[in-house]
């Protein structure tokens, strides 16, 4: 599975979510009703603590798919993120206030991840750029 997308992976896309719900699923991920409602019903698979027909990953589950992810795809995070950034944006678009504003919640989670990962890519290269074309100001401190 090392060249699958994280969008056609449902870990390491659960992995990534808050939380996750059949509807969210169906709409990130290319799977069938009873694919969706096999992984729900998974070992892997617990009822989210605090939100009333969510799931999230067991612990264990969870970090062990964000290490494969990140170890295998790294870049696949990113896309990951911008998909499920869009889809809290129009979820916002659509929702009423409660929803709306966990909505945006999850909006602003995406984003900071994406900040995160941008900042730390945008370093790596510069470092490796820096390493290719020594320049006496620069320092790599």
């Amino acid at each position: 599975m090392a060249d699958s997308s994280p969008l056609d992976d449902p870990l390491a896309l659960c992995a990534l979510l808050r939380w996750f719900d059949d509807q969210m699923l169906a709409a990130l991920l290319s799977l069938d009703k009873q694919t969706i409602d096999r992984l729900l019903a998974s070992a892997e698979v617990v009822p989210a603590p605090d939100r009333a027909g969510a799931f999230v990953l067991r612990d264990d589950v969870h970090a062990r798919e964000l290490v494969r992810l990140r170890i295998t795809r790294p870049l696949d995070e990113m896309a990951f993120h911008i998909k499920a950034f869009e889809y809290f944006l129009s979820q916002m678009a659509q929702a009423d206030a409660p929803d709306r504003t966990e909505a945006e919640t999850c909006c602003f989670h995406h984003l900071a991840r994406l900040f995160v990962l941008l900042f730390l890519r945008l370093r790596r290269l510069s470092r490796e750029h820096r390493l290719k074309h020594p320049h006496p100001c620069w320092s790599d401190q």
